[in-house]
């Protein structure tokens, strides 16, 4: 072999052209299942119209990964592309972690396209991958497109709609009405970064009251979002895109600070709700720490743990409690009563209070079922030397029947609705 001193023009031609063939190889090739990648797959449907994509996506993947490990995970993708492989003539793509596709140039009818979806639903969860001692059985969902513009995305809306609706697989069609769906979540998504920008999330307060002595017990902060012409949001229509574009620990700093700035300079108690992600972040944990020593509020803030966001890191929660009780903090559960997992956060957490369901509540005067739990809640609630507060407390006779079973506080729009500022 020559040496780089007398390699001739066509040699180093030859060796640039091999280089060349083996990087493309490596930009175009997944490098676990051998099969063509992503860039691929965005190369080949470049500028088609016609054709078929499906995506083919493995259920709950990251539980394997997580349950026997990473190898695991990776001999279920071999195992499963080369089943994939054997049930159709398209070409098979690996796309991300734990999703595959098959793409032809041309359009399949619906029929034939049924018939291989069943197929590979039905052999995969046939299946059984045997891993080491372990046999790992898995499911897939399927969304497919018969035009290959922007077909990658049409594939992905029919993906979403076949979890979305527990269905095998989706073809997509002008009866899902994604797109128009995606329009809407980045129309709020403009709205809510401008509204965080020019400082219109505000917090609004409404007062939870003593039902013995009729006085304000505590002030509930509540997100709002304000709009350019005055009107008011709730958070059941910005939180979700909060929550899917990451912007909610902003939206949990924002909130946290305007809350103790304006409580520093009066003496009443007030809540902010508070979910098990915040309570496990380290910079949203550092952050209240700072804002509580800033504005000296300890002593009179309680965290309402959100009951719908589930509690499972007990530990971890547990010693954000005992930190926060250091600094004066109180606790309560909110929505007690909505899933049966909270009396088991009783047995683990140290609670101050339980704002009971609002759906229980609600019923309280016409339901015999919601006055049988509420009447449990409370009896517990008592043996555990702690107070209930009713929530969504609507009309005088809820109000009265909330007071005969002796629930100590009550908060709802009949007693008072959540205002901008404190009188």
């Amino acid at each position: 072999m020559p040496s780089s001193r007398t390699a001739s023009p066509i040699f180093l031609r030859k060796r640039c052209r091999k280089k060349t063939s083996q990087l493309r190889h490596l930009l175009y090739t997944d490098s676990l299942t051998g099969l063509p990648n992503r860039t691929r797959l965005t190369v080949d449907i470049k500028g088609a119209k016609q054709g078929t994509l499906v995506l083919v996506n493995i259920d709950d993947f990251k539980q394997i990964n997580d349950f026997y490990g990473h190898t695991a995970g990776d001999h279920v993708l071999i195992e499963l592309g080369a089943m994939l492989a054997r049930l159709s003539d398209m070409t098979l793509y690996k796309l991300s972690a734990d999703e595959f596709a098959f793409c032809s140039p041309t359009s399949m009818q619906r029929s034939e396209a049924e018939a291989l979806f069943a197929a590979v639903t039905a052999q995969v969860e046939s299946k059984v991958i045997v891993y080491k001692e372990a046999e790992l059985g898995i499911r897939v969902t399927v969304g497919a497109t018969f035009s290959l513009e922007n077909g990658m995305e049409k594939a992905d809306i029919a993906l979403k709609a076949a979890r979305a609706k527990r269905k095998p697989y989706v073809i997509y069609g002008e009866s899902l009405n994604m797109e128009h769906q995606y329009q809407q979540n980045m129309q709020w998504l403009h709205r809510l970064k401008s509204a965080v920008d020019e400082n219109r999330i505000v917090p609004f307060f409404q007062p939870v009251f003593d039902n013995e002595t009729g006085d304000v017990h505590t002030y509930e902060c509540l997100i709002r979002l304000i709009e350019p012409d005055g009107n008011v949001l709730g958070p059941e229509l910005f939180l979700p895109v909060a929550k899917k574009a990451r912007l909610y620990d902003r939206l949990t700093f924002i909130m946290f600070e305007a809350c103790c700035s304006y409580f520093a300079g009066r003496d009443d108690r007030f809540a902010l709700n508070l979910s098990v992600d915040d309570m496990l972040d380290e910079k949203t944990v550092s952050f209240i720490r700072e804002q509580i020593i800033k504005y000296g509020v300890g002593g009179r803030i309680t965290f309402e743990i959100l009951e719908s966001e589930g509690i499972g890191n007990y530990v971890e929660v547990a010693d954000f409690i005992a930190m926060m009780k250091g600094m004066g903090c109180r606790f309560a559960i909110d929505d007690f009563g909505s899933g049966y997992s909270n009396f088991e956060h009783l047995l683990h957490l140290d609670i101050d209070y339980i704002k009971i369901d609002g759906s229980l509540i609600q019923n309280l005067g016409s339901n015999d079922n919601s006055r049988l739990i509420v009447e449990a809640i409370v009896g517990l609630a008592r043996k555990r030397r702690l107070y209930c507060v009713a929530e969504y407390v609507h009309d005088a006779t809820v109000f009265e029947a909330v007071k005969r079973l002796g629930i100590r506080c009550s908060q709802g729009f009949f007693l008072g609705e959540p205002r901008p500022d404190i009188l």
